[in-house]
């Protein structure tokens, strides 16, 4: 990897970047055990293009440069039991990832600390990108994935198998709720998904690169990086998303009348019987046994 340019001492979060296929590869999938899908996209249909096994996993380069350049190259963070993309078939979950969407971000004010949507320089969208997650106080993305149109974040693990799902999917989402300021696409939640793989050109022509964060930490086993997520997002919901929502919540508060408790009738069953008792008692004082006209309604 080479350090990524001569402002890199400047940037907070101090970035390495890389173009090379499988160098991606390998970051993602360490101590590979079960099968991993490159596919490709033309003419809107989705082609299984190579099969990585853990016997062929040794020769990377020889399988994986001659696709550098070429269109619309994908790859499966996630591992399968056999070559199908499904998610009976998970055999090790890599890493969680979220997807940045330009056309995702949330704010028009172009002046934010964290709008990255207007930086036409890579590093100073991904320095933007990482302070906000640290504003969350989120653990750092291990790989952060210049596509060509946005970004994608991983978040590596070690070695978690299938067994770990649930739990996968519920802070995967959590990650998504998080950063849907910045983007994040609600819809990158599966870990069957394919990624853009480094080295392979996006449609607009622009070639997929990826940058290590130097200070962030590799892999996470899910019980230490489960809490902080977790925490995260508790504290995140915790918060009005209306900033006078909460003003407005204690003035209700205030101005709340308080009824006094009735020790007549305790639920609405026990108040309609009482009014029956009293439209009977009314019925057996009159000459005809009625309810005279117009008591009915009182």
């Amino acid at each position: 990897m080479r350090r990524s340019g001569k402002n890199a001492r400047q940037l907070e979060f101090p970035l390495l970047s890389n173009q090379e296929p499988a160098e991606q590869y390998s970051e993602v999938h360490e101590r590979q055990y079960g099968q991993s899908l490159i596919c490709q996209l033309a003419n809107s249909n989705l082609a299984t293009i190579r099969i990585i096994n853990p016997q062929n996993y040794p020769y990377l380069n020889e399988l994986l440069s001659p696709l550098k350049g070429q269109e619309s190259v994908y790859f499966t963070p996630s591992e399968f039991h056999s070559p199908r993309r499904t998610t009976d078939q998970l055999a090790k979950i890599n890493s969680f990832h979220i997807d940045l969407d330009k056309k995702l971000f949330r704010f028009s004010d172009k002046t934010l600390p964290y709008n990255w949507t207007n930086e036409l320089n890579i590093l100073s969208a991904i320095n933007k990108i990482l302070s906000f997650i640290k504003s969350k106080k989120l653990p750092l993305p291990k790989l952060v994935t210049h596509t060509g149109n946005g970004y994608h974040l991983y978040w590596l693990l070690k070695e978690e198998s299938y067994h770990c799902l649930p739990y996968c999917s519920l802070l995967q989402r959590n990650l998504i709720e998080l950063l849907r300021p910045i983007g994040a696409d609600p819809a990158c939640c599966d870990p069957t998904r394919i990624l853009r793989l480094a080295g392979t050109r996006h449609e607009n022509g622009n070639i997929v690169q990826f940058y290590n964060v130097i200070n962030a930490q590799k892999r996470w086993k899910l019980r230490q990086i489960y809490p902080l997520i977790h925490e995260s997002y508790q504290n995140f919901i915790s918060i009005p998303k209306n900033p006078n929502q909460a003003a407005q919540i204690v003035a209700r508060g205030q101005k709340r009348e308080i009824l006094k408790y009735n020790p007549g009738w305790k639920n609405i069953r026990s108040f309609f019987q009482k009014v029956l008792d009293d439209l009977i008692k009314i019925a057996k004082a009159q000459p005809n046994q009625q309810i005279p006209e117009g008591f009915r309604d009182e």
